[in-house]
């Protein structure tokens, strides 16, 4: 199947059956939970993956190119100027919390980016704070959330999106030669869905 759904719903069933500890699977950020599915897959199937991948060049589309991936080798890259805590401006700032694995299916499902973007910015704004306070959006009501999201500026805006672009991702730059057409190729290996 290629619905986003199905995937979550497998990997968080894989999870789940594997890990003996009580894991509380919806509230782990995305990142770790493709971690410990790679983790898991590595040491029970093995730890290379064929993929196979076909040349953005040549005409030849049935020409495919079988790379063989080592899961154990895959690096978790954070950029370095990533921060959960954002100034957005002297006495302003926010508390991010990554997003959760149930976010790829909100996104998935999403009909309208901008609502579906606005949902993931609401469920991954952890606190709001100023010189004096700390004001908590599990105790404020979504209203308030959205009043506060209406009421910045588009660079305020941007600041927030910047954390999104910046999260921990577990990704693997793929460089391959076509065989028929001799084109260098690039692909960029990007979280579970790579191996669905």
């Amino acid at each position: 199947s290629d619905e986003i759904k199905v995937m979550v719903d497998t990997v968080k069933s894989i999870i789940k059956s594997c890990v003996l500890d009580p894991i509380d699977i919806d509230s782990l950020a995305i990142f770790d939970v493709e971690y410990m599915f790679t983790q898991i897959r590595s040491k029970s199937v093995g730890e290379t993956v064929d993929l196979i991948f076909t040349c953005a060049h040549c005409k030849e589309k049935n020409n495919k190119i079988k790379i063989e991936i080592d899961l154990t080798k895959i690096p978790m890259v954070t950029p370095p100027n990533h921060n959960k805590k954002i100034q957005l401006e002297d006495n302003l700032g926010v508390i991010m919390r990554y997003p959760r694995i149930d976010a790829l299916v909100k996104v998935d499902k999403g009909t309208d980016n901008v609502e579906t973007n606005l949902e993931a910015v609401i469920d991954c704004i952890e606190a709001v704070y100023d010189d004096t306070e700390v004001f908590y959006t599990a105790e404020q009501t979504k209203e308030e959330i959205l009043e506060f999201i209406d009421g910045l500026t588009k660079k305020q805006f941007d600041m927030i999106e910047d954390f999104f672009v910046s999260i921990p991702k577990f990704e693997q730059k793929i460089e391959y030669k076509c065989p028929a057409c001799k084109a260098d190729n690039v692909y960029m290996l990007k979280g579970t869905e790579s191996f669905f």
